[in-house]
């Protein structure tokens, strides 16, 4: 079975400069660390976009039938994956916050055999605390990027 740790950051939230990050770790304890940031998004879409990225992963890398649990410490995001989208999906629901986020999971789970579990945040699990970290470093460099492109847009014509 495989193991992964999610998480998201923004700041500000919402509409503010996003990072999300995986922490993935197979049966032998090997890790696959992966991180991204986004502009202009919110916390609860960083966090999804962390599930779907791992979940993305596995698909492309894991081995057919292999069980993936994650664990997430948004209530928001293991409520969703557990019971909401599969529910929204059958009755043809398409009014909800981030439905293309959820449509991706909701895709992916046909895939991916997945669990979602849910884990304290900022509790004692060390490798939610790395996966946190991952997710605020990665924020940070994505705007520390962002700024360098508008500086060099704006560099160009003065």
């Amino acid at each position: 079975m495989l193991q992964a740790y999610t998480d998201g950051s923004v700041y500000p939230n919402p509409k503010g400069v996003g990072g999300w990050s995986f922490i993935l770790v197979d049966e032998d304890g090997n890790e696959t660390i992966r991180t991204g940031g986004v502009n202009m998004t919110s916390n609860n879409r960083m966090e999804l976009h962390a599930v779907i990225e791992v979940m993305s992963y596995v698909k492309v890398h894991g081995n057919k039938g292999e069980h993936l649990r994650i664990f997430s410490d948004s209530k928001y995001v293991v409520s969703g994956v557990n019971y909401w989208v599969e529910s929204w999906n059958y009755r043809g629901v398409r009014d909800k916050a981030n439905m293309d986020l959820w449509d991706d999971i909701f895709a992916l789970k046909r895939d991916v055999d997945t669990q979602i579990v849910w884990v304290k945040g900022h509790g004692e699990c060390e490798y939610n605390e790395r996966a946190d970290k991952l997710a605020n470093e990665a924020r940070k460099e994505f705007e520390e990027e962002e700024l360098e492109r508008m500086w060099q847009k704006q560099s160009k014509y003065t």
